[in-house]
Formats: C-alpha cells, structure tokens, sequence
C-alpha cells in the first residue's frame, strides 16, 4: 500500500518542477521525535485468533538521530539519518482485563528523497532499512502471555512519506507515517482456553513520527571537481577588509 502511494506522489509532483541548476550543497544536523508506534497482522489460521484487530493499540514511542543532507539542485535533495528508533504496540482486552505492551528497538538507517515545492515546505519520501537490537515485553493484569521461545528477523525494510516545515533558521518540524514491509515475526503463538493454541502470522511494524530537525551552522559548499572553484553565491554575504 504505502509504495503505490510514494509512486502516486512523486507522479504527481515532479511533473510541475522546474528545476534550476545551483551549486551541491551538504549540511549536518540531528533529530528526534515522539511516535506513535503500532502492529498489523496477517492471519493464516481458519479459527478467529484470540485478539482482534480492535484489541491492537498505538503505543507512545521516541526516534533519534543524525542527519546528513546533500542538496543537488536547488529544489531536490537526499538525506540519510542514522539513529534509533523504538517501535510496538499495546493489546488490550478491556472485558478480560488484559494488557500487553512490546517495546521492539532498532538501529535504523532512512534514506530520504526531498522535494522542495516552495523555500519552506519540503515533501519527503524514502527508504528505512532497520536492524533490531533488543524487544522486551510488559505483560499487565494478565493470566497468559506469548511463549518464551518466539524469534523476531534481525533485519526489517520499511517505507516511509510525510512532510517538513522549516518555520525559522535551521530548524524543521516533521510529520511522517513509516509502514514495514518486510514482518518482524512470522510467527507467535499462545494458549487459549477455549479455542486451544493459536497461530499468528507476519507481524508488520508501522508508526507515526512528529519530530524537530536542526542542521549545523553554513552549509558547505562544494567546489568543481577539476578547476577546484565554486560559482555559487556563498550563503552568507562577505564583508571587504578596508584596506
């Protein structure tokens, strides 16, 4: 789903860019957001499974990071953002009095395609690719939780599309939604009294993200390859020593 609609939006989009050539540029900066962290699933098995769709619930969550951003022409940039990222979800079952929370971290390494409709709106699009690095689970009021043995992939592929609003100087605000399409889990069991064990299949991460973004004093501008010179404004005036 979430890549047919990243096609959609670049469609849309670059066919009313008119892009003129600047000079490359490159900055540093960090970032870190509050998530809204959650789980679909994918059930394989002909009896119901013993949580619903409604029982699943967003989980407040946090990302961090590093960012590096390389501007190629004036309206169109790639940015890659290191970090950490923690994602999940809660089940809830308000008539049994049950409540689970995981809590699944990973070291994650986005790769972001930026459009620059206008000076101070970026619309952002890309690639996460992430590698787990610890889950823990919190089991609340309840009589029954997942076996001990469940495994979860190392590795997790994800897309990602949102938008960036730079208000003043350096600083962004972000809005992202992130959609995994490669699951963490193929495969989690647990015991339910009535029905007997129950299977499910392909746990998908997905979360929503607003996050604060700054970037590092002037950009660096990046000089010709051959004659060692840049022909581009520099991004602050030059004052003239008197002489």
């Amino acid at each position: 789903m979430i890549n047919k609609l990243l096609i959609i939006v670049f469609l849309i989009i670059l066919p009313g860019f008119t892009f003129k050539m600047e000079c490359q540029k490159i900055s540093f900066g960090c970032k870190a957001g509050f998530d809204l962290a959650y789980i679909t699933q994918e059930t394989t098995q002909d009896f119901p499974p013993s949580f619903s769709k409604d029982n699943f619930q967003l989980k407040s969550s946090f990302d961090f990071g590093v960012l590096l951003n390389y501007q190629i022409i004036n309206r169109l940039q790639v940015q890659i953002e290191p970090g950490f990222t923690e994602k999940g979800t809660q089940i809830i079952d308000n008539i049994n009095h049950f409540r689970e929370i995981y809590s699944i971290g990973y070291l994650n390494m986005p790769i972001t395609v930026i459009l620059k409709p206008i000076q101070r709106i970026n619309i952002e699009a890309g690639t996460e690719f992430g590698y787990l690095i610890y889950k823990k689970f919190m089991w609340l009021n309840s009589l029954e939780s997942a076996n001990g043995y469940v495994k979860f992939k190392k590795f997790e592929m994800s897309g990602f599309y949102g938008l960036a609003i730079n208000p003043f100087g350096n600083f962004f605000l972000t809005f992202r939604y992130t959609e995994s399409f490669t699951p963490f889990l193929n495969k989690m069991s647990y015991s339910d009294p009535g029905a007997g064990p129950t299977d499910y299949y392909k746990y998908f991460n997905k979360y929503y993200s607003i996050g604060t973004r700054y970037f590092f004093g002037k950009k660096v501008i990046l000089a010709h390859p051959k004659t060692k010179k840049s022909n581009c404004l520099e991004p602050y005036p030059i004052k003239k020593k008197n002489k």
